[in-house]
């Protein structure tokens, strides 16, 4: 059972959700047999790691059914009966945090029973929940949109039509509802959308997308109950017009609406945010990352970062390197240690190793000692060499830091390797976005013609490769290869 889902479970859970769980199997109305009671308390002794040679699926039957031989097919359906427990479970530990749901079922249920006084009370305190819900949010208008319509089912079956005036009349504010929550929900996506295409190829229809905007934006009346809607489109801006967009103004708006939105969605515009100032810093507009820094202290410092007990890998990563291109390897390292506990087991280590990496190459660069930097750079290509991932990004950040620490060890011969093979895999690669295939071709070509003036190839010449370089916006690592071209300048005057 060691790989079982069964254990997979039970070591997700914690101490007190066993005993819960326990005091959940032990209730007749949720299970009445006593060997699926005897079956979890074996389990359950050998939490929280649950490796023992005692799970072995004969040794627990011989102690369930000690008079019968063993059989396969009863224990493996007395253990999906479990594992049909644990989920539901799951499930109950979700249904009883959200408050309003269980009272939403409870006037759903009121509403087959004909009991009027109880029920009208019900809704009156349901409909009161919703008013002081601060968050008007794609979520509420459906909320608000599912209470109208049970209300106006109850009524109109219990009314004459020529006395259904007053029920019929909700269906204006159910149709209002129903706009709130397409423009809401569709908005929110569109971002989404927007925001991953440069990353994954990911393809969808531009001309659709701001036809719907310009629709929504035309019947705000219909819309627009919701100042989420106008925060929305102020971000969409970032790109679908990004010509027209005003970091403090956007920023000011976050701000200012901060308490009318979920975290989820908080956290969704400030990595909008953030992506937007990385993207002008690579263009050149240095004062850029010290925003992009900023805004990941503000999400940090505000709870953002996690979903439930999660940080995704790309957030960790991006995280680290923004506050090392900036120098602050003090929040960096305090960063890549606190929240490496985080991410997800699968990508736990290669993070980590990754961003060790990172660091490593960052400290080498700033230091003068060259002995100093050799120990750094040793240090950085050993962590390199633990990533192990399939992922092409992390194929492309290994291979783009390898690069760069070759280049600053005079690793002529390594680094041209690298280079053949990375150019290959890169027009091998189906699955990576041509714009980003695009800017780690540009990087590799450009470190490619820096290690063939360095050898004094007399057939390039260092001011057509500067003119290039500086007319190209698409490449990663600009200031790097801007900073090192400088030096090959001044290293033949």
């Amino acid at each position: 059972m060691h790989n079982s889902k069964t254990i997979d479970l039970l070591k997700s859970f914690t101490t007190e959700e066993l005993h819960n769980f326990s005091v959940y199997l032990q209730s007749p109305f949720y299970n009445k047999s006593k060997k699926l009671i005897q079956l979890f308390s074996m389990l359950r002794k050998h939490s929280p790691d649950f490796v023992s040679s005692k799970l072995d699926k004969r040794i627990l039957f011989k102690s369930l059914y000690k008079d019968e031989s063993y059989c396969d097919k009863k224990m493996r359906d007395r253990i999906s009966i479990l594992n049909h427990h644990l989920i539901q479970y799951l499930s109950l530990i979700q249904f009883t945090k959200q408050n309003y749901l269980l009272k939403l079922c409870a006037v759903r249920e009121l509403s087959h029973r004909g009991l009027d006084k109880i029920f009208s009370n019900c809704v009156q305190k349901i409909s009161h929940m919703l008013k002081s819900q601060k968050i008007k949010d794609d979520d509420y208008f459906i909320k608000k949109l599912e209470l109208e319509s049970i209300v106006r089912e109850y009524y109109e079956l219990r009314q004459l039509l020529g006395k259904c005036g007053k029920t019929y009349g909700s269906l204006s504010s159910e149709e209002k509802d129903i706009y709130s929550v397409f423009a809401i929900s569709i908005l929110k996506t569109y971002l989404k959308m927007y925001n991953v295409e440069s990353s994954l190829n990911f393809e969808h229809s531009l001309e659709i997308a701001k036809r719907t905007i310009s629709f929504i934006q035309e019947n705000k009346d219909m819309c627009g109950q919701s100042p989420i809607v106008d925060v929305l489109h102020e971000f969409l801006k970032l790109y679908i017009c990004e010509e027209s967009c005003d970091f403090e103004s956007l920023k000011k708006i976050l701000d200012t609406n901060r308490t009318r939105l979920s975290k989820a969605l908080q956290r969704d515009l400030y990595i909008d945010l953030y992506n937007y100032c990385k993207k002008r810093e690579q263009n050149g507009e240095i004062e850029f990352g010290e925003r992009a820094l900023a805004l990941i202290k503000e999400i940090e410092s505000n709870n953002l970062l996690l979903r439930g007990n999660t940080l995704d890998v790309q957030s960790y990563i991006n995280s680290v390197a923004t506050a090392i291109r900036k120098h602050d390897f003090g929040w960096a390292v305090y960063f890549n240690e606190k929240y490496k506990m985080f991410l997800p087991l699968e990508e736990k280590q290669n993070a980590y190793n990754y961003n060790l990496a990172v660091i490593e190459y960052m400290k080498g660069k700033n230091v003068k000692k060259e002995k100093e930097k050799k120990f750094h750079y040793g240090k950085a290509l050993e962590s390199l060499a633990l990533v192990q991932s399939k992922d092409f990004y992390y194929m492309a950040r290994i291979k783009n830091l390898f690069l760069i620490i070759y280049y600053e060890n005079n690793n002529f011969n390594e680094g041209m390797s690298m280079i053949d093979s990375y150019m290959h895999n890169l027009k091998s690669d189906t699955t990576i976005p041509f714009k980003v295939k695009v800017r780690y071709k540009n990087f590799t070509y450009f470190v490619n013609k820096l290690f063939q003036i360095r050898e004094q190839n007399a057939f390039i010449k260092i001011n057509i490769i500067k003119e290039r370089l500086n007319n190209e916006v698409n490449v990663e690592y600009k200031n790097w290869l801007h900073d090192k071209i400088i030096e090959l300048e001044n290293a033949k005057k």
